[in-house]
């Protein structure tokens, strides 16, 4: 049950519109006035204190159980539980470090195109971060993804997901529901498992905390799917077991929370992982006609063919040095890790690229354990570098190197498992991944202005905003509002 505090559109009507005699009827307006007054300047004051983060978990090929790392910057406490209450429990979070949550395989989504009551919230008093790790030891089959609070969910989203041509059907998009009732209508991009076609809208309805999960038949990908609703939700894209490029083996399961299509951007910064071969795989995925693509490195400008809304471009493994991009419509990014047959090492992983203007100043994350050579991704300012730290201590800037086009620098940064905070004195950009020799690797976004990074909330999604109102504020507006209608009353009749 939610039990934040937040204004019920039906109950102060229904008190304003009782009998009341012919004085009374400008009091009651005036105080209606008052009540919407009220719930604007709630707007102004910006997003809550803390904020539920809804999650679900898809289908992964080699299976395994889910972490759930969860960070703060002050000691608080949080609760996971799935809609029907079989899942429940409450941790600790220690200030500036990690818990972890631990849910078994079996508290996937489960059969496909099926509502599940394995859709999950969390909820803490404090602002935290949340991560999901599947599965949770090094297999040949993992990756993270950060998690978004209910702030930054919207009710329109474009997928960025992954393909195959080696793991027939395995291209997937899952959805979750914060409120009863929220109809979800899927265009899917190519046709479904379930027997979906493509181009084809089709309406789901999910109750709180229910989830469901499809995929593409065939080696479809359902990137550019488009999914809006009648509330918020939480959209999750990936592969069940993805090869990157598509026909090199081996396969990994990827996954990614994916933002509203309002917080999509237009400036971002490519940094090439440790893992050996090529280089990365880069997708771009528009969300409005005519957009054009720019990327900049040490060989010049390369401008990428125009793309339609929906449109999305593959580029081949060839990313290997720090790249700026450019675009003039909003677009999603999205970085891959390739597959140990050309690599040599690790296999694909998923992280999205934050614009610039989601990246925060300080980051409390964890590491997972096991054999990875991990790194982390960082992009900043050079004139901040010097203030970098990690855990206190100056982080060592020979390994940066400049970003063509910008005053940035950019380098990857060994770093040990378990928790850690990073910070600086401007806003830099943070990814975290890891690889091994055995075909488990990960990649995911430290935090950004959509997730928070554990230190501070984020703004709500201009998506879908929400007005609410904290308990120290409804309780001073009810005393305000007491207050004037004794005044307004003493007066009329002394």
């Amino acid at each position: 049950m939610d039990t934040r505090h937040t204004i019920d559109p039906n109950a102060s009507p229904m008190l304003l519109r009782s009998p009341t005699p012919a004085s009374g009827r400008a009091h009651a307006r005036y105080l209606g006035h008052l009540a919407l007054a009220g719930l604007a300047l709630s707007g102004l004051a910006g997003a809550p204190a803390s904020a539920e983060t809804l999650f679900t978990i898809p289908g992964n090929a080699v299976g395994g159980d889910i972490d759930i790392f969860l960070t703060s910057g002050v000691a608080t406490t949080a609760t996971i539980t799935n809609a029907d209450g079989s899942f429940n429990t409450t941790v600790p979070i220690p200030a500036n470090g990690t818990a972890i949550v631990t849910i078994p395989d079996s508290g996937r989504i489960g059969p496909l195109g099926t509502a599940s009551v394995n859709g999950y919230s969390i909820d803490a008093p404090d602002p935290f971060a949340a991560y999901l790790m599947d599965a949770n030891v090094p297999v040949a089959s993992n990756d993270i993804t950060n998690l978004f609070p209910d702030t930054s969910l919207g009710t329109n989203y474009l997928v960025m997901a992954a393909t195959s041509s080696l793991v027939p059907d395995g291209s997937q998009i899952a959805v979750v529901a914060g409120t009863n009732g929220t109809t979800v209508t899927i265009t899917p991009s190519a046709p479904l498992t379930t027997g979906q076609p493509a181009g084809v809208p089709f309406d789901v309805m999910l109750n709180r905390l229910e989830a469901i999960e499809f995929r593409a038949s065939g080696t479809g990908d359902l990137t550019g799917t488009t999914i809006t609703a009648t509330q918020p939700i939480a959209v999750f894209g990936g592969h069940f077991c993805a090869n990157v490029p598509d026909d090199t083996g081996f396969c990994d399961h990827v996954i990614e929370q994916l933002p509203a299509t309002s917080d999509f951007g237009t400036q971002f910064v490519l940094v090439p992982t440790e893992q050996s071969g090529p280089g990365d795989v880069v997708k771009i995925l528009a969300r409005d006609d005519g957009t054009v693509v720019t990327f900049q490195d040490s060989g010049g400008t390369t401008v990428q063919p125009t793309l339609n809304a929906g449109q999305s471009l593959t580029l081949p493994p060839a990313l290997a040095e720090n790249t700026r991009v450019t675009s003039n419509h909003p677009i999603l990014l999205g970085q891959f890790m390739i597959g140990q047959g050309l690599a040599g090492d690790g296999d694909p992983a998923f992280s999205l690229v934050p614009d610039q203007s989601q990246w925060l100043d300080r980051y409390i994350f964890n590491v997972p354990a096991g054999d990875y050579n991990d790194f982390l991704e960082i992009v900043i300012e050079a004139a901040a570098l010097a203030s970098l730290q990690l855990d206190g201590a100056a982080v060592n800037p020979a390994g940066f190197t400049a970003v063509p086009g910008t005053t940035l620098v950019a380098g990857n940064v060994s770093v040990a498992d378990g928790s850690h905070v990073i910070a600086a004195s401007s806003s830099f950009m943070l990814l975290g991944y890891g690889f091994n020799n055995n075909f488990a690797s990960y990649f995911g976004v430290g935090g950004s202005g959509i997730s928070g990074g554990g230190v501070t909330p984020p703004p709500p999604s201009t998506d879908t905003p929400v007005p609410t109102l904290s308990s120290w504020a409804l309780t001073v507006l009810g005393g305000m509002i007491g207050l004037l209608a004794a005044t307004r009353l003493r007066r009329r009749t002394g």
